[in-house]
């Protein structure tokens, strides 16, 4: 899987999360938006579901729901 962050966006979350005190990581989808096709959604992640994967960025957990990982292939943030 080919998707990843930059290091100063990678450096950005992590600072973000240790403000907040609490997350396992960065929670990255996308959400179909009709015809101009599909947004990218960034959030804390807070739990790992069964149908997640986790890919990790050195010290930084990346979860993505397994559907959608063929969309975000090749994405850099």
């Amino acid at each position: 899987m080919s998707l990843r962050l930059t290091s100063r966006a990678e450096a950005r979350v992590l600072e973000y999360l240790q403000r907040r005190g609490s997350g396992l990581g960065l929670r990255v989808g996308v959400t179909e938006t009709g015809c101009s096709g599909y947004s990218y959604v960034l959030d804390y992640a807070d739990e790992v579901g069964s149908d997640d994967v986790v890919l990790r960025q050195n010290d930084l957990n990346i979860v993505v729901a397994r559907e959608s990982l063929p969309l975000l292939e090749g994405t850099e943030v």
